[in-house]
C-alpha cells in the first residue's frame, strides 16, 4: 500500500529489510513494491502530488502530460501580458506592480509603421519584478525620456557615460538586485509579489513623473520558443533548465 500511495518503494524496501533482517526476502519485496508502484502510476498520482494539487501549489511533474504531445506553446501561453517600454515612467511602473503579481515583464521598443501608422512592440528582453523594486526604491531615475531622442544621439550619449547612472552606481544596483531575496526573506520567493513592498517605496509626485531606463538591467537572451513549438518540448526545457519564464514569440 505504501509503495502505491506514497511511491516510496526504495525507502520502504530498506525499512522492511532492516526491520525483519531477512535478506532472503529482498527479491520478493522488490518485485511486490515495483508492481505496486507501476500499477499506481497508471491510474492515479501519488498522495504527495494530490495534496499539492488540492492546495493549488505550483508543481511540475517529472514528465509532461500525455496531451502535451498534441498541443503547442500557443495553447499554454498567457496573452495580454504586462509590458514596458525600454524607458518607462516611474509612476507607470509603480502602478503596474501594485495592480498585478507578475514576476517577469517583457521590455520592448516601440516602432511606428510608416504605412499604417500603427505601433509595433518589438521584444528586447525581460526584467524581473525584484529588479523593478530595486530601481524604484533606489530612485534610479532621470527627468528626461532618452528613448524619444534619435538613436544616433542616444548611442553618442551612452558612449560618453552621460547616462542615467554612473558605472559604479549601476554595479551597485545590479548587486542589490542579485541579493534581493537574501536581504528580505531568503525562504520566500513570493515576497516581491506583496503589494505592500511597492507601497513602502514611497515615491513622491516628482518621482512618479521621472523616467527609468531599464536597458542596463534586462535579460536580453531569455529562452524563447515559437508559438508552434510542441508543448511537451517547452515543458522539458522549462523543468530541466529551472526556468521561471519562457517567452513565446
Amino acid at each position: 500500500m505504501l509503495a502505491g500511495v506514497f511511491r516510496s518503494s526504495i525507502s520502504l524496501a530498506v525499512i522492511l529489510l532492516e526491520g525483519t533482517g531477512q535478506i532472503q526476502y529482498l527479491l520478493p519485496i522488490l518485485l511486490t513494491l515495483g508492481i505496486a508502484k507501476i500499477t499506481a502510476d497508471i491510474f492515479v498520482d501519488g498522495l504527495n502530488e494530490v495534496q499539492l494539487d488540492l492546495k493549488e501549489m505550483p508543481f511540475l511533474h517529472r514528465e509532461p502530460a500525455q496531451d502535451m504531445a498534441v498541443r503547442t506553446a500557443a495553447d499554454a501561453m498567457t496573452t495580454g501580458v504586462k509590458k514596458f517600454r525600454m524607458v518607462e515612467l516611474a509612476g507607470h511602473l509603480e502602478n503596474t506592480l501594485q495592480e498585478c503579481s507578475h514576476n517577469g515583464f517583457p521590455v520592448c521598443t516601440v516602432e511606428t509603421d510608416p504605412a499604417s501608422g500603427e505601433e509595433r512592440w518589438l521584444f528586447e528582453g525581460i526584467i524581473l519584478r525584484t529588479q523593478l523594486l530595486v530601481i524604484l526604491s533606489r530612485r534610479v531615475l532621470t527627468d528626461t525620456q532618452r528613448g524619444l531622442i534619435p538613436q544616433e544621439q542616444a548611442d553618442l550619449t551612452r558612449s560618453r557615460l552621460n547616462t542615467l547612472t554612473s558605472l559604479e552606481q549601476m554595479m551597485e544596483v545590479d548587486q542589490a538586485m542579485r541579493q534581493y531575496h537574501h536581504r528580505h526573506n531568503f525562504y520566500s520567493r513570493s515576497v516581491s509579489s506583496d503589494a505592500q513592498k511597492v507601497a513602502h517605496i514611497g515615491l513622491t509626485p516628482a518621482d512618479r513623473i521621472a523616467f527609468a531606463d531599464l536597458s542596463p538591467y534586462i535579460n536580453v537572451a531569455p529562452l524563447t520558443v515559437r508559438e508552434n513549438c510542441p508543448l511537451g518540448r517547452v515543458f522539458t526545457h522549462f523543468r530541466t533548465m529551472g526556468l521561471r519564464h519562457a517567452v513565446v514569440s
